[in-house]
C-alpha cells in the first residue's frame, strides 16, 4: 500500500498519514493485466480501468467501478481476505445456512438440514435482514458471513422477514458442522438432493445413484432447490452422469473464443428415467446440468419454477500482495445457440403454481 503526506486544516495545522493510493505500481499492472485478458463483462480500455486511475483508488471507488459494468465482480484487499479465510478455520462456526440474493434484491436464506439455523426455526427463502441488529440489505455476502460467523458456541442474532412479511428476531449457537452436499431425502420415490456443486459432488452423486434400488424404467428425483451452483467442473461431470458419449454439455464463451465440452464415456445412469426438481433459487451450475439434460436426453423432465437465470461464470484471481479480485470471465451457452439463460433462466416442463 502507498501512503502519501496530507496536510488537513482543522483550526491549526495537523498533519496525519491518509491512504490516498491504494494499489502499488505493481499491483495495478497485475490487476489490468486480468481486466484486459479476463474480463469478459468489462470493457478494460474504459478511463476507470487505466492503471494510473487504478492505483489512485480506494479500495471502495474501485469496487463501485467494477460492479458498474460486472454486478458480480469485487475485489477484496489482503486484510480483509484473510478475515475471510479465518472463517474456516475449526475455532470458528456458523449457523448452517447458505445465502443468496435474487431477483428482487432480497437475501434469502437456505439453511441445510438439522443446522443451528433449520432447528431454530428459519425456513427455506425467508429473507435476511440483519446481523445483530445491523442492516445487512445490499452488502456483499462475504461481509455478511464475516458478521454471522464467529467462535464456536458463542451467538449471533439474525433478523428474518417471514413469508407472511412478519419480522422475527432468532437467537442462534454458532457451531462448526460437516453439511452433505448430496444426500439421499426419499424413498417412494427415490429421491437425491444435491445441495450444492463443491469438490468430489460428482463423485457423491455417483455413489449415491449405484445404491438405488429403483429399476431404470421407474422414475427417480433429482432436487436441484435452492442449488446456487459451484464449481463449473461439478456441474458438468453430475451432469455426465446421464448422458451418452460425445453428447455436448455445455459451450462456453470468453475472450479466448467458445469452447465446446463433450461427454467421454456413457454414464451410468445414462438410461435412467429422471424428474429434475427446481426453483428460483436454482442457478449457475445447477442450471447448467438442467440445460445438459433437457438438450441431450429424452428420459429428463422438469417440474417446479422458472431457474435464477445465472449463465455467467466467474472466476478468482490471487495477487502477489495477498489481495483477491473476481471477475466474470465467461458465459455458458445453450447447445445450439450463441446465447446463454443469463437473467432470464430456465423454464421447467411442468410449472408448479
Amino acid at each position: 500500500m502507498l501512503l502519501n503526506i496530507k496536510t488537513l486544516y482543522v483550526t491549526t495545522f495537523i498533519s496525519v498519514i491518509a491512504p490516498s493510493c491504494v494499489y502499488a505500481v505493481d499491483e495495478s499492472l497485475e490487476i489490468k493485466k486480468y481486466l484486459d485478458n479476463s474480463a469478459y463483462l468489462i470493457d478494460s480500455s474504459i478511463p476507470n480501468f487505466s492503471t494510473d486511475v487504478i492505483r489512485n483508488s480506494s479500495s471502495e471507488d474501485f469496487n463501485s467501478s467494477l460492479k458498474k459494468y460486472d454486478k458480480y465482480a469485487s475485489y477484496m484487499d489482503k486484510e480483509n481476505f484473510t478475515k475471510i479465510k479465518k472463517l474456516n478455520t475449526s475455532k470458528i462456526g456458523g449457523v448452517g445456512m447458505d445465502l443468496v440474493y435474487d431477483r428482487k434484491n432480497n437475501i434469502r436464506c437456505i439453511p441445510f438440514t438439522d443446522s443451528p439455523a433449520d432447528n431454530c426455526g428459519i425456513e427455506y427463502q425467508d429473507i435476511l435482514v440483519a446481523v445483530d441488529r445491523i442492516d445487512v440489505r445490499g452488502d456483499s455476502l462475504e461481509e455478511i458471513a464475516e458478521l454471522i460467523r464467529g467462535e464456536v458456541n458463542t451467538s449471533v442474532e439474525l433478523t428474518i422477514e417471514k413469508s407472511d412479511g412478519h419480522m422475527e428476531s432468532y437467537e442462534i449457537e454458532r457451531l462448526n458442522k460437516v453439511y452433505k452436499d448430496v444426500e439421499k431425502t426419499g424413498d417412494v420415490p427415490e429421491t437425491i438432493k444435491i445441495n450444492r456443486f463443491s469438490k468430489g459432488v460428482a463423485l457423491s452423486l455417483k455413489k449415491e445413484l449405484l445404491k438405488l434400488s429403483t429399476p431404470d424404467e421407474k422414475r427417480i428425483f433429482i432436487d436441484l432447490r435452492g442449488n446456487t451452483g459451484g464449481f463449473l467442473e461439478e456441474g458438468a461431470e453430475c451432469a455426465a452422469l446421464f448422458l451418452e458419449k460425445g453428447k455436448t454439455i455445455y459451450k462456453y464463451k470468453s475472450k479466448s473464443g467458445t469452447e465446446e465440452h463433450k461427454t467421454l464415456t456413457d454414464g451410468i445412469a445414462k438410461d435412467r428415467k429422471v424428474i429434475i426438481i427446481m426453483d428460483s433459487l436454482t442457478a449457475s451450475s445447477a442450471e447448467l446440468m438442467i440445460s445438459a439434460l433437457k438438450s441431450n436426453n429424452p428420459k429428463v423432465s422438469t417440474y417446479g419454477k422458472v431457474s435464477s437465470g445465472k449463465s455467467i461464470i466467474q472466476d478468482v484471481f490471487n495477487l502477489k500482495d495477498g489481495s483477491v479480485l473476481k471477475l466474470s470471465v465467461g458465459e455458458l451457452l445453450f447447445k445450439d445457440q450463441d446465447y446463454g439463460w443469463q437473467d432470464v433462466g430456465l423454464k421447467p416442463d411442468v410449472e408448479q403454481q
